[in-house]
């Protein structure tokens, strides 16, 4: 096996959710809270069988999917300093917010390591998400269908479900072709990133810390969901150029947990990395995949490389 060659083991599936607006709304700019913030209601509403609804003092939260997705607790990983699992999915949020009646609202869904195996809940949670509604005014979606983002076929539609039509890959294999590397490898973040250095945020970025979090979101989402070997991150160093387009953004969001709008911001922009060795290459690759920063669940820090 060649030394460049990724040799942590993570799969991954995705799928694209097709919902039609049943009436003229505008949404939050950027998507991706809402819709998280909506999918967590309904798949809870979903798999919750107790009447307490208070996933801490439940006796079956651990065969229950919404605890494994959203709450992610684990007793082992607590002794190893963590609290919260990273989670399993993300969400690559729609690229619009303002829609007439019958336009389609979009938007993915990755799911990590075996938590494709609750795909009929998660189908079930995204007619429950139209059905509930969005935003404060709770505009009305209804599920339309849903495909496999790899291979575009459908896995749900007009009631039929086909959950084997699923592909199921890794990022072994989605970082395998890689093109002629020339001198510079760009990077663009497509949704903000959010970056944090001795607890506050940062609002320009340096190698180090670039390569800092991608070596933290590598190796803790392969060590929960799949087989993490250290020698993928060892001897990885970034070059960083003057960032191309480089901005600031800041908006809201509302946390059902905290009670209240909480302030958001992050990265836009590209970067260029210069001199890039195909190791190299391939382990940034991956976090097309895995996202970098903070709120990685809700579609922050996306990126595309090249």
């Amino acid at each position: 096996m060649r030394d460049n060659l990724l040799k942590s083991k993570l799969h991954f599936s995705r799928v694209c959710v097709h919902l039609v607006a049943e009436e003229d709304c505008e949404l939050p700019e950027f998507t991706g809270s809402l819709l998280r913030g909506a999918f967590g209601h309904a798949l809870k509403k979903a798999f919750c069988v107790m009447h307490h609804r208070d996933c801490g003092s439940c006796l079956v939260s651990n065969s229950c999917g919404y605890f494994q997705v959203f709450e992610s607790m684990s007793d082992t990983y607590k002794s190893m300093g963590f609290h919260y699992k990273s989670h399993p999915y993300i969400i690559i949020p729609s690229t619009k917010n303002v829609f007439m009646k019958d336009d389609i609202l979009k938007f993915k869904l990755t799911m990590f390591g075996e938590y494709k195996k609750y795909i009929p809940y998660f189908v079930y949670a995204f007619q429950l998400m139209g059905e509930l509604g969005f935003g404060k005014n709770r505009h009305k979606f209804s599920l339309l269908s849903v495909t496999d983002d790899l291979s575009k076929e459908e896995i749900y539609e007009e009631g039929r479900l086909f959950p084997e039509k699923i592909i199921n890959t890794s990022l072994q294999l989605y970082t395998n072709t890689v093109p002629q590397l020339g001198e510079v490898l760009p990077v663009e973040f497509v949704t903000p990133a959010r970056f944090a250095e001795k607890g506050k945020t940062v609002s320009n970025l340096n190698g180090d810390l670039l390569l800092a979090s991608m070596v933290r979101r590598y190796s803790m989402m392969n060590t929960f969901y799949g087989e993490y070997v250290q020698e993928d991150v060892d001897s990885l160093e970034i070059n960083l150029q003057p960032i191309q387009r480089e901005k600031y953004v800041s908006w809201k969001r509302y946390s059902n947990r905290q009670n209240k709008h909480v302030p958001q911001g992050g990265i836009l922009g590209i970067y260029n990395i210069l001199n890039p060795k195909e190791k190299l290459y391939k382990f940034i690759k991956t976090m097309e995949v895995l996202h970098i920063g903070k709120n990685t669940s809700f579609g922050l820090g996306q990126i595309k490389v090249g």
